[in-house]
């Protein structure tokens, strides 16, 4: 059907519309003059066609601002042109948009117009606009948009400049750290893992080490779960590295005891800790500082030990604000519940909840945002309210079913646990436990 109405159009009107279809669902009419090559009555007839065939209609609350009507006429138009033409067309728009001054407020624009037009003269272009759309998306938390830039700038290296190795070795750390923060953990490690393998091929001994720690988990250890190959490469990072007097050595050995807690190796965590801290003491730095009391709570994390826990977690929470890390912040108040909660202060532990769901929701990532969910689940277990928590149980581990596929049903299976107990409905669990 809409194939048929787009056949009674003129033939500057169809070309009005595969132009726009190019420019997106949504575009700007000026932006669309610039591209098109109508003169101006040319134009405002294939304007006046194209709405009176109800394929476009204008924004009422943004004059010049038009939208098609329905997402299906945009990709038949798109999908029904050639693939040099679609090219050339986003190419055109690209340009159209370089012209302009204001070209941050256009990255986003610019960097999917130019990879979808690469070749082999203007390959490098689009990597930069790619990049550049990803730092910034990076900057405004919008980390899953910030990984699809950086998978476009990879895929057009790829195909026009296979052999630059370095710039490929660091957009696939970019990559993988961007999709770790957007909650899609097993595909990062992909990546990363790729990334450090390259790293080690060219000797590029920091990004090795930034492809470790991407790699590794910030704070929430799969329960039971002993990855060994990462293990193999945060050894291999810190071997590297040694004598180094650096924020990031500090780093690895953090993520080191974390990811030893759950193996055969745990008695290292001690000496890891140890190291971390004296090094962190040498630089006086505050993130420094908070990535070796995050080691030292991971590597004391025994019942006899609550108040150095509590020290730690107080000075990880501490220096991560001093720091102004968003993300070491919250894992201050993660550990804080947990040593407040055993301690007995409920209020306290209240009040850090609180404090690690406003930081979750500044970050926008689904690792903290599920956590909070299952804190919220917690609380209101807690307070005796068992229909909210069913509820939001069941919501956190929705929310954490993709990243945190072994964490968030352990989580889940234990807080149902408590529910089907308190509910007086535990038998209801028997059949399930024993599959």
């Amino acid at each position: 059907m809409i194939a048929r109405r787009l056949t009674r159009l003129g033939g500057d009107a169809l070309e009005w519309l595969r132009v726009a279809a190019v420019i997106g669902r949504d575009f700007d009419a000026t932006l669309l003059e610039n591209v098109v090559s109508l003169g101006e009555d040319e134009f405002l007839n294939a304007l006046d066609e194209a709405i009176a065939a109800g394929l476009v209609v204008e924004s009422p609350a943004r004059p010049g601002r038009y939208s098609f009507s329905h997402a299906l006429i945009r990709e038949t138009l798109y999908e029904g042109m050639s693939a040099p033409r679609r090219a050339r067309t986003h190419r055109r728009v690209g340009e159209a948009l370089e012209a302009d001054r204001r070209q941050d407020r256009y990255l986003t624009a610019l960097a999917l117009h130019f990879t979808r037009a690469a070749s082999t003269q203007d390959a490098d272009k689009a990597i930069q606009y790619a990049t550049r759309a990803g730092e910034q998306a990076t900057s405004m938390l919008a980390h899953e948009e910030a990984a699809e830039h950086y998978a476009r700038a990879l895929e057009v290296l790829e195909r026009f400049a296979p052999d630059e190795d370095a710039q490929r070795l660091e957009l696939l750390i970019r990559l993988g750290e961007a999709t770790v923060r957007a909650g899609e953990r097993p595909h990062a490690f992909e990546t990363l893992r790729e990334a450090a393998a390259l790293a080690i091929r060219l000797g590029d001994t920091a990004s090795l080490a930034r492809s470790a720690i991407g790699a590794s988990r910030r704070y929430i250890q799969a329960p039971g779960v002993v990855d060994h190959e990462l293990i193999a490469l945060l050894e291999r990072a810190l071997e590297l590295t040694t004598g180094d007097r650096t924020v990031t050595r500090v780093a690895l050995l953090s993520r080191l005891c974390g990811a030893l807690y759950y193996s055969d190796m745990r008695e290292r965590m001690t000496d890891l800790a140890a190291e971390a801290t004296t090094l962190a003491d040498e630089l006086d730095d505050p993130q420094a500082k908070a990535l070796a009391a995050a080691a030292r709570r991971r590597a004391y994390w025994h019942p006899s030990q609550l108040e150095q826990r509590l020290s730690d977690a107080t000075e990880l929470l501490t220096r991560g604000r001093e720091a102004g890390d968003l993300e070491l912040t919250p894992q201050g108040h993660a550990w804080l519940v947990v040593d407040l909660l055993e301690q007995g202060n409920p209020d306290a532990v209240d009040a850090q909840i609180d404090a690690f769901c406003d930081g979750a929701d500044l970050l926008r990532q689904p690792l903290f945002l599920w956590q909070a969910a299952v804190w919220r689940a917690m609380r209101a277990l807690l307070a005796g309210e068992l229909e909210r928590a069913d509820v939001l149980a069941a919501q956190a581990l929705e929310a954490g079913s993709k990243g945190e596929a072994v964490t968030a049903p352990q989580y889940y299976a234990i807080q149902l646990l408590a529910l089907r107990r308190e509910q007086g409905r535990i038998i209801e669990l028997e059949a399930p436990a024993r599959e």
